[in-house]
């Protein structure tokens, strides 16, 4: 006999079957879904934040525009202020030789007795006094406190010097006179190093911060290192044509002493003290056309050479004047040992000058 399966165990196993179906299903999905799902998008990359609004940028070179500004005017401000200096200077300088100049006419023309003497270096000494006062009235502007400091030096050794010379000159005693002139050389040097430092302050542009700019190592190396800057040409044949006049105004005036020696047979005295009071008259005139022919940059050394040796040739012709004697050679051999000085810095002027010239390619011949 066949026995038949129970309607509802046949059910039950039916369900079941669908249940597993179904889970299976599921899944399938699910992992169908997982493997079609796309990568994730990069997320973008920051925006930074701008540190400024845009006027705040459109506004950020205006301090730069300022700072130029300011540059600008402390630059011309500082140009103003030595032009004024300068000025101040010249006139520091015209007092300052119109002093010398009476000095020097007193000198000539003073009867050598001890009251007048002592009575009239008292005077100049009193005189003396404004000239260092004006000395001491300048305001020197940035970068130019050398030239003050060396103008001070100049006054208190001229200053000194003429003490000495009055608490110790003795009457028939020129040696302190011409001591009072060796130092006054000393002091024509600073002098001159100051107007030459004002020179170059005046002729350099003015630096960023205001101050004038150091002189560069080629500026200040000595003239027989051998600099290589060039030299304006139409300045140098000038500086070279007024050298050469003064040369031969010069040897002019050695040739007028020289005639004048050989026939002076005079033993008074007072004829050779009168004389040769005009030949240092004369050679006055010489000194300062010397001391005033303008000598930019390199041929600065070469007019320095000519003033020392003007100034040593004028303080030997005071000597040999105030000790000239009759029948007496020794004042004439003491100048003429002080004369052979005198002319090796002129040749020496000369050598430099000329290596200057072919340097820059002229020829001393072409300039006449």
């Amino acid at each position: 006999m066949k026995i038949r399966a129970c309607p509802n165990e046949r059910g039950e196993g039916t369900y079941r079957a669908w249940i597993v179906a179904g889970i299976l299903l599921i899944a399938s999905l699910l992992v169908t879904v997982a493997c079609s799902q796309p990568a994730p998008t990069p997320r973008p990359a920051a925006i930074p934040v701008p540190t400024s609004t845009p006027r705040q940028a459109f506004q950020a070179p205006a301090p730069a525009v300022n700072a130029q500004s300011e540059k600008a005017e402390a630059d011309l401000l500082t140009r103003s202020s030595l032009l004024d200096f300068a000025k101040a200077h010249s006139g520091l300088e015209r007092d300052w030789d119109a002093f010398r100049k009476s000095y020097m006419d007193w000198q000539q023309r003073s009867a050598q007795s001890d009251g007048t003497v002592y009575k009239g270096l008292n005077d100049f000494l009193a005189r003396f006094v404004t000239v260092k006062k004006e000395v001491n009235q300048l305001q020197a502007p940035a970068g130019a406190n050398e030239v003050v400091d060396k103008l001070s030096q100049a006054a208190d050794r001229e200053d000194a010097a003429l003490r000495d010379l009055r608490d110790n000159w003795a009457v028939g005693d020129f040696e302190a006179f011409q001591k009072f002139d060796k130092e006054r050389q000393e002091v024509n040097k600073l002098r001159r190093q100051a107007a030459a430092v004002l020179q170059d302050l005046s002729a350099a542009p003015a630096a960023s911060n205001g101050k004038t700019p150091p002189a560069s190592e080629e500026a200040t190396r000595p003239f027989t290192q051998g600099r290589t800057r060039t030299v304006d040409p139409q300045a140098l044949q000038q500086f070279e044509r007024a050298f050469q006049a003064t040369g031969r105004t010069w040897n002019d005036f050695e040739v007028a002493f020289d005639t004048w020696r050989n026939r002076d047979n005079s033993p008074e005295r007072e004829a050779g003290y009168a004389q040769l009071s005009t030949f240092v008259s004369n050679f006055r005139g010489i000194a300062s056309q010397i001391s005033a022919q303008s000598a930019p940059g390199q041929l600065r050394p070469v007019a320095e050479l000519m003033i020392q040796a003007a100034e040593k040739e004028e303080v030997a012709l005071r000597s040999l004047r105030d000790n000239v004697r009759p029948y007496d050679a020794r004042p004439y051999q003491s100048y003429e040992k002080e004369w052979a000085a005198i002319d090796r810095l002129r040749r020496q002027a000369s050598a430099s000058l000329t290596d200057l010239l072919y340097r820059q390619g002229i020829s001393p011949s072409e300039v006449r």
